[in-house]
C-alpha cells in the first residue's frame, strides 16, 4: 500500500489577497479488498435526505480501528499540520474522527450544494477538514463527481471536480462549498470522516469573548452548544445551552 499525494488549487473566489482553497487528493489510500469489506460490513443504510434536493442512503458508525488505520497512512501528509482559526487560536492536528458516515448513491442520487462545517469532540477538539473516501470507481459518463463551487452556487460555477476512483480520498477545508453531482447510472459509495485538531491552549471563553455584550456572548454560547449537540456531545452541549439561557437572548426566547 503506497498512497500518493497530489494537490488541486481552486481559483480564488475572493480578492487576490485571500488564500486560495486547495483539494488534497490521496490515491491508493484503501485497497480494493478494504473498500469491499467496508461496504459489505455496513448494510443498515437508510434514506438520509438532509435537503429536499439531496437523495442518498446513509449509515453512521464509530470505528476506532479504521480511524487509526487511515491516519497511519495519512499522517505522512498531514501529521505536522498546524493552523490558526478566526479568533487567532492555534490548533495542532490530532488524527481522524472515529465517527464515519457511509453514503450510497443510486441512479438519481445527488447532494445539493453545501459546506460541511465543524465537528466538535469538545470545545478543545474539533475538525477543520473533510475526508471523502471513494469506495468504488464511477465512470465519468455516469457523472456522480464531487464538484467544488463558487457563488452563486450552480453547476455553471464549478471550480473543479473529483470523479470517484476506488480507494482515493479528497480532503479539503470544511468551509468549501461543494455538491454531489447527480448519478446517472450504477452506484457510488462514499465514506466520510474528518481531520481533527486540538487547541494548543485550553479554551477560555472569557479570554476570547469577554468584551462582547451579554447578548453576543449568549449567541456564541448557543452556537457552541448546537455544534456540540450535532456532534453527539450531548452532556457538554447541555452545559452550554444552560449558559446561553442565562444570557437571555431576546428573539430566540432564551
Amino acid at each position: 500500500m503506497n498512497p500518493t499525494y497530489s494537490l488541486v488549487t481552486l481559483p480564488s473566489p475572493a480578492p487576490s489577497s485571500s488564500k486560495p482553497h486547495q483539494i488534497h487528493i490521496i490515491t491508493n489510500l484503501l485497497t480494493p479488498s478494504e473498500c469491499s469489506s467496508i461496504i459489505s460490513d455496513h448494510n443498515n443504510l437508510i434514506p438520509s435526505h438532509v435537503t429536499p434536493t439531496t437523495v442518498r442512503d446513509r449509515e453512521a458508525f464509530d470505528d476506532h480501528v479504521l480511524s487509526e488505520l487511515l491516519w497511519e497512512r495519512l499522517k505522512l501528509f498531514f501529521g505536522s499540520e498546524k493552523l490558526e482559526d478566526e479568533d487567532g487560536c492555534q490548533w495542532e492536528v490530532e488524527g481522524l474522527n472515529e465517527r464515519f458516515r457511509l453514503c450510497r448513491y443510486l441512479p438519481g442520487g445527488k447532494f445539493s450544494p453545501h459546506f460541511d462545517g465543524k465537528r466538535f469532540a469538545s470545545v478543545n477538539e474539533q475538525s477543520f477538514m473533510t475526508v471523502n473516501i471513494y469506495l468504488n470507481t464511477v465512470p465519468p459518463s455516469h457523472h456522480g463527481s464531487t464538484r467544488f463551487l463558487s457563488p452563486p452556487l450552480s453547476p455553471s460555477n464549478v471550480l473543479s471536480q473529483v470523479q470517484p476512483v476506488l480507494g482515493t480520498a479528497a480532503i479539503f477545508c470544511d468551509n468549501i462549498w461543494h455538491d454531489g453531482e447527480e448519478l446517472l447510472e450504477g452506484d457510488k459509495y462514499l465514506l466520510r470522516t474528518d481531520v481533527m485538531y486540538r487547541r494548543k491552549r485550553e479554551f477560555d471563553f472569557e479570554e476570547l469573548y469577554g468584551k462582547l455584550s451579554n447578548e453576543e456572548k449568549g449567541r456564541k454560547m448557543l452556537g457552541i452548544a448546537e455544534k456540540l449537540e450535532d456532534s453527539g456531545c450531548s452532556e457538554e452541549a447541555v452545559k452550554w445551552y444552560k449558559m446561553a439561557g442565562s444570557a437571555k437572548i431576546p428573539d430566540l426566547g432564551y
